[in-house]
């Protein structure tokens, strides 16, 4: 995965967003936020005010939520799910930008957390 990640950047197909944007995004009414960690992860583990919470696993069947002809802009807990969700949605006409470091990186920078020790291997902490 990570491979693609890289490949599909060079090329421009996937288009990240940094931890300097999140002011810029956050107040941005022309967007959209979306965190698309599990329910759990987004509501105890925190998350970034403005991102509405819409799991990868349930985007397929929730995609009309995300309202088109906007950026959509991503977060996950690691960047694997994020980049997930923006090729599904790129695959059905959305602009996407993937946060680059995930929520893990985000957390520990912007709340001075250390990061955390374990996670499996999609990026899910436990």
């Amino acid at each position: 995965m990570a491979g693609f990640m890289i490949d599909n950047i060079a090329k421009g197909t996937l288009k990240q967003w940094h931890l300097e944007d999140v002011d810029k995004i956050s107040k941005d009414k022309n967007a959209v936020l979306l965190d698309v960690r599990t329910v759990d992860e987004f509501s105890r583990g925190g998350h970034i005010n403005g991102f509405k919470n819409i799991p990868v696993d349930e985007l397929r069947k929730r995609i009309n939520e995300v309202e088109k002809g906007k950026p959509v802009y991503l977060i996950c807990q690691s960047g694997l799910r994020s980049y997930i969700a923006s090729r599904i949605l790129e695959g059905n006409g959305y602009e996407t930008y993937n946060f680059s470091g995930g929520f893990r990186f985000y957390d520990a920078v912007v709340n001075d957390r250390t990061l955390i020790e374990r996670a499996h291997a999609c990026g899910m902490d436990y």
